[in-house]
């Protein structure tokens, strides 16, 4: 019976050690360069010696004597006192533990995000059928089930699918406003009154939107990210649509691939719209807020693209290319390109894809200029990358505006991590 209680006593102060030279070492390594002269050696020696004498505490069939333990309390004491008083008042709080584990977290997902895989979001329907972005499914309320409608289990059934029923209802009698805003792609906004509501723009595009018949178009500042598309008055109780809002895929991007292999052709390619870059200049004013002669130079890599914006596509055409599209096919200095499972199903437009058309072709109207617009139109690229959608009758890609230059590419798509649909897993 003494051996087991002397068993239980070494436990506890086995796991006192443990917590004593936890904070010794805190306070060596993130305080120890402002420490007095020998306090950091004095705090070094006591911790080692603790700790060997803490393996003896740790035989199962030796018990050490009163005279032992003793000696090992106060060694631990004596370490105790001398940390305690010299740490900082700052990391004696009870919270300082937890905040300096999750900043350690943080950081540790931030290098990972920054350096490996980082997430992103399909905005819009430009890679469909082989990414979906933020699109719509119009049904009646009455098709609605007890599962769109109930709070909990409307959460829960978005949380697998990534799908919500809404149903948008004019609650008064007022204007409305239709608009979209490039901070928010793929939808267009309903303000009704006091009354916002987000609804994929593909509703509109099919003509699903209901009781704006009456709706006048506005003029927009060119420069604005906000674009009116129509405004008039809504009657209480307008339905104006009602049906599932499908969030768009989430994306892992292997920011890792392209350090050891080069991009290559049929690769689903993310990459940003804009690189920030840190320019020096000279001050034309004094200013005491920012003294230094430096400013944030964040310009598009295409003139008609927005900056601050990541885009995914397909990857078509490589540097020093001749690339154009003929016959429902990418063509590369001159040769039709054959055999690459991603562009091959699109140029056989089997299974929901379409073949790869010029602008023309896919917006007759399209009054812009352009890339590839016309039949018979061809852009060579320097050290860039020709990128469009699987989707072309509806994509806003090189075509339009234009090559991704090399240092904009940020990785190939690698896995779809959510929602939990048909393309969950890797992408193709």
């Amino acid at each position: 019976m003494e051996f087991l209680k002397k068993k239980v006593a070494a436990a506890k102060l086995r796991k006192q050690i443990k917590s004593i030279c936890s904070d010794a070492d805190r306070l060596v390594q993130m305080h120890g360069d402002l420490l007095p002269n020998g306090t950091v050696a004095s705090v070094v020696l006591l911790q080692k010696k603790i700790k060997r004498q803490a393996k003896k505490l740790g035989l199962l069939k030796v018990a050490l004597s009163e005279e032992q333990l003793d000696e090992i309390k106060a060694d631990v004491e004596t370490l105790s006192k001398l940390v305690n008083e010299l740490t900082p008042p700052s990391l004696k709080h009870p919270m300082y533990a937890v905040l300096d584990t999750l900043l350690v977290a943080f950081g540790v997902a931030m290098a990972f995000r920054a350096y490996f895989f980082q997430p992103f979001k399909i905005p819009t329907g430009s890679m469909q059928p082989t990414l979906c972005g933020v699109h719509s499914e119009m049904i009646s309320p009455e098709e609605a089930t007890v599962l769109d409608k109930t709070p909990v289990l409307k959460q829960l059934q978005w949380l697998i699918t990534g799908a919500r029923y809404v149903d948008v209802v004019a609650a008064e009698t007022c204007r409305g406003h239709i608009y979209t805003d490039q901070r928010h792609p793929g939808y267009v906004i309903f303000s009704l009154g006091e009354q916002t509501f987000k609804i994929p723009q593909d509703s509109l595009e099919r003509g699903e939107i209901k009781g704006i018949e009456n709706f006048h178009h506005m003029a927009d500042n060119p420069n604005d990210s906000v674009k009116s598309l129509a405004s008039g008055i809504v009657k209480k109780g307008t339905r104006l649509w009602s049906g599932y809002i499908h969030s768009g895929d989430q994306v892992f991007a292997n920011r890792i691939a392209w350090n050891f292999f080069p991009p290559k052709r049929d690769d689903t390619m993310i990459f940003t719209t804009s690189i920030p870059e840190l320019v020096l200049c000279a001050p034309t004013t004094r200013s005491n807020t920012f003294p230094l002669p430096f400013v944030v130079k964040d310009e598009a890599i295409q003139p008609s693209l927005m900056p601050g914006q990541h885009y995914i596509k397909r990857l078509v055409g490589l540097p020093t290319e001749t690339i154009s599209i003929a016959d429902g096919r990418i063509v590369a200095n001159g040769e039709p390109v054959v055999g690459l499972p991603g562009m091959e199903k699109i140029t056989k437009g089997e299974n929901g894809y379409r073949p790869y058309r010029v602008v023309s072709e896919s917006n007759p109207s399209y009054p812009g200029e352009g890339y590839l617009v016309k039949p018979g139109d061809s852009v060579t690229l320097g050290d860039e990358y020709m990128a469009l959608g699987d989707n072309t009758s509806n994509s806003y890609d090189s075509r339009f505006w234009g090559p991704v230059p090399r240092r904009a590419m940020v990785g190939p798509a690698g896995i779809v991590w959510w929602p939990f649909t048909s393309r969950w897993g890797i992408v193709k």
